[in-house]
Parts: structure tokens; C-alpha cells; sequence
């Protein structure tokens, strides 16, 4: 990761370095954070360790210059403190987000990590819609690419919301600005990096027993308050109800077309 962000590269045209030489830089760092994260971490700040871990690991691989690293051009600090920030800072919402940041085209995202799947996953919206129902009745959370599509378990609620805490709502991502939504169902606060955490307001749904930690990736898009973004699935004139289920679906999704095509012809009269 190190080497390839901040190697000095301009584009993709250079040659990778051999696994020996990964795992020989590897073993030195490992053993610098060993060190200094491991046992000096009590009363330590997360900023001193991080300071600490760089300025070790530069004095044990200054000699060996590693992929040709010097500390005249400053590549060296540049590579180390690459390694340092991907070591606290890489989880699944900031990786995400750095993934969105740097790549073009049209996204909608879900992305889970074998370490938090328990807890967590991340959803991402560029160009492309993503949306996410809530369903406090039901235990339930739905999220998908369309916004029909998560208003599916409304058929499965028997009775009347009694608080408007119970009442089933939908949030739907930035898709014009871009947006990432870190989604943590796990005891306490939702687990991230220490540097995120600090500008994060994770924002609670299914009456506290999930979080939702927002982050544009533009300044376009919307940026209204959390609450105002959010639309409920029921007691709404404006939301359709649920078709009625078909016997046979295909024939009536092919039944359909003619409907739905007078409409989107008259949508643009």
C-alpha cells in the first residue's frame, strides 16, 4: 500500500518490488510497531505513538534505503508515514471512502470486511442510486440500488406503528455529490480509526440499536440536516402502496408495459 501511494509515482508504468524485498521491510516495520505500539502504548496519545512509530522506523531502514527510498528526497519519511497511517487508519469506512474519492465512473456500493462483518458494512453512492428502509416493527433493515425495492417489507407489518420511533423510514444516499454510509450494529459506538472517529456524528435508528456515520465526498449533493433527509414508509400520502402480489409475475410485469409507457411519455409532456 506504502510503496504504491507513496512511492512518488505518476502513473502505473514501474516495476513492483519482489516479495523478498516486501517481506524484509515488513519484518522491520513489524517489529518497530511491536516496540512502540504494543508496549509503550499506556498514557501514550494516538498522535505521540504514531510520531513515535515513524521517527523508530525510519532510523532502522534509513542504511538499507528499501525500493530505493533515500531520506535526501524524503521518500523514505514519505513511504514510512504512508505504512504508519494505513496501519491506524485503514478499516472498512475509511478505505471506502479513499476508494470513492479516487475513482471515476458511477458507484453504488456495499462493502463488508471479513474482520467486522458481525457488526458492520459500508454502503456508497456515486452516480448511481442506493437506498436504505428501516423496519423497527420487524427487526429489519433494507438497503438496495432502488427505492422500491426496500419498501418490500412493508407487506409483512401487521400493525400500526404506536410512536413515530416505530414507524418504518428510508434514507437515501447522495448519489449527485457521492456518499459513503458506515452502518454498525455492534455494543457501543460504531468502531473506526481514531483519526475518523473525531469528525464523525453517527447518527441512531431502530431505537438506538444502529448507527449510521454519513461522509460526502463533494461538496455538491445534499447536505440537508440528517433528519430532514429521511422519508417515511408509512403514514405518507405521498408513498404508493404495494402492488398486490401477481400469480404469475412475468406475465404481469410484460402486462405493465404499455402502462408504464404512456407514463413516461406523458412525464415528459
Amino acid at each position: 500500500y506504502a510503496f504504491v501511494f507513496a512511492g512518488g509515482h505518476e502513473d502505473l508504468d514501474y516495476d513492483m518490488p519482489s516479495l523478498k524485498e516486501i517481506e524484509a521491510v515488513a519484518h522491520v516495520l513489524e517489529a518497530v510497531f511491536e516496540a512502540k505500539v504494543v508496549t509503550e502504548s499506556v498514557g501514550s496519545t494516538h498522535r505521540s505513538i504514531r510520531s513515535e512509530v515513524v521517527t523508530a522506523a525510519v532510523d532502522q531502514l534509513a542504511s538499507d534505503q528499501p525500493f530505493g527510498f533515500d531520506l535526501e528526497s524524503g521518500l523514505l519519511h514519505e513511504f514510512v508515514l504512508a505504512a504508519v497511517n494505513a496501519f491506524f487508519d485503514n478499516d472498512l469506512y475509511h478505505s471506502v471512502r479513499q476508494l470513492l474519492s479516487n475513482s471515476k465512473g458511477s458507484f453504488g456500493l456495499s462493502v463488508s470486511s471479513s474482520l467486522d462483518s458481525h457488526r458492520q458494512f459500508v454502503m456508497a453512492a456515486r452516480g448511481q442510486t442506493m437506498s436504505v428502509a428501516f423496519y423497527p416493527q420487524l427487526g429489519a433493515v433494507l438497503y438496495g440500488s432502488e427505492q422500491a425495492a426496500v419498501k418490500v417489507a412493508l407487506g409483512h407489518i401487521t400493525k400500526s406503528p404506536a410512536t413515530k420511533l416505530d414507524e418504518a423510514i428510508r434514507l437515501d444516499l447522495d448519489d449527485l455529490g457521492g456518499e459513503v454510509c458506515l452502518m454498525d450494529w455492534g455494543e457501543g459506538p460504531p468502531t473506526m480509526s481514531a483519526s475518523a472517529s473525531t469528525a464523525a456524528v453517527p447518527q441512531w435508528q431502530m431505537q438506538g440499536q444502529v448507527s449510521l456515520t454519513l461522509a460526502h465526498d463533494s461538496s455538491l449533493g445534499d447536505h440537508r440536516a440528517f433528519a430532514e433527509r429521511l422519508v417515511r414508509l408509512q403514514n405518507n400520502e405521498h408513498m404508493l402502496p404495494l402492488p398486490k402480489a401477481a400469480a404469475d409475475p412475468v406475465a404481469q410485469d410484460i402486462a405493465d408495459i404499455p402502462r408504464f409507457m404512456k407514463s413516461i411519455t406523458d412525464s415528459f409532456r
